[in-house]
């Protein structure tokens, strides 16, 4: 998928590991399943996912400290490779954010530098 391709071509020199390791992780979470957004909590890209039921540990997350995740995050989002949706609880409170990935033309063109 050529947008695919931009992420690496253009963007991969550029990306600081934390970064990598996040957006490999929404990768994973969106693309791995077929979808184009998932809510993932802080926590499962720090740690990963758990089965409640049976314990089974389904990833190990980004390993990375929460800290390190948030700047990652922000960074992500402020050149364009992400976007994150807000989610808020039926009382008003904010919930688990909703990550995409945007590799669009429009943005490989702009390159945003550190």
């Amino acid at each position: 998928d050529e947008e695919q391709i931009d992420l690496f071509d253009v963007f991969l020199p550029d990306l600081n590991l934390g970064e990598l390791r996040v957006v490999l992780y929404i990768i994973r979470r969106t693309f791995g399943f077929k979808k184009t957004e998932d809510q993932i909590s802080l926590k499962q890209l720090q740690f990963g996912i758990t089965k409640r039921q049976d314990g089974e540990q389904l990833d190990r997350g980004t390993g990375m400290a929460k800290s390190s995740i948030l700047v990652a995050l922000k960074s992500l989002e402020k050149r364009g490779l992400i976007k994150v949706r807000k989610t808020m609880t039926k009382d008003g409170d904010n919930s688990i954010n909703a990550y995409s990935l945007r590799f669009q033309e429009r943005v490989v063109r702009k390159v945003v530098p550190r």
